[in-house]
């Protein structure tokens, strides 16, 4: 490939790889593709090709992009409740938390989950969302997939310990229901409220926020 940059007409192959690498670079998966064209042609009025050689140029391109939406998966950690616990307590004075449990075939989590999702986009200065999947780790791919699906990019949990050993060790009144939602406040690092089952956008909106200024 010949990707080249006139600069005092001098070939620069390599600056111009850069180029189109910080162009791709600019384009996560929510970008609109026409941006990116729109981005590339731009970019054209700067590169002089060697259109002889644009398939190799393209497997480049192809290749940045694949290393860059590998970035956009979301990170699932097995966990106990344990675990679960000692991620509550480092994040303790820095933002509220919320905890969902939650399954791929449990029909009023896949109900819920966009609500919170849009609100953890919303509320991302003051509250840290962590959704903890309590399905068989045989279906660890497909947790991945659905997340992938609904946005969640951050790190996420996979039940990894026995059901009622995890249930009795996360919260003494939860009775194993999904979904189940835990919220502790973001000064006090306590539990500030909890529910089972699927609740509408105003009761997480009203439990955020007490959240946020506890």
């Amino acid at each position: 490939m010949r990707l080249i940059i006139q600069k005092n007409n001098k070939p620069r192959p390599i600056a111009g790889f850069f180029v189109c690498g910080g162009l791709v670079i600019g384009v996560n998966n929510r970008t609109k593709m026409v941006t990116f064209f729109s981005k590339f042609k731009y970019c054209c009025e700067f590169i002089r090709f060697d259109f002889q050689a644009f398939p190799q140029m393209f497997r480049y391109l192809i290749t940045i992009s694949l290393i860059l939406f590998s970035c956009e998966q979301p990170i699932l950690y097995h966990a106990t409740a344990e675990s679960i616990k000692k991620k509550i307590e480092s994040e303790k004075d820095n933002q509220a938390i919320l905890l969902n449990f939650w399954a791929t075939w449990c029909e009023p989590c896949v109900a819920e989950f966009p609500i919170i999702v849009d609100l953890a986009d919303e509320y991302e200065n003051d509250l840290a969302v962590y959704f903890i999947s309590v399905d068989w780790l045989d279906e660890e791919d497909k947790v991945v997939s659905f997340l992938k699906d609904q946005g969640v990019t951050w790190t996420a949990f996979i039940k990894d310990e026995k059901d009622q050993e995890f249930i009795n060790g996360i919260h003494r009144e939860w009775s194993g229901a999904l979904p189940f939602t835990i919220l502790y406040g973001k000064t006090s690092g306590e539990v500030v409220d909890f529910w089972e089952g699927e609740q509408p956008e105003k009761r997480f909106r009203k439990a955020i926020i007490n959240a946020i200024n506890s």
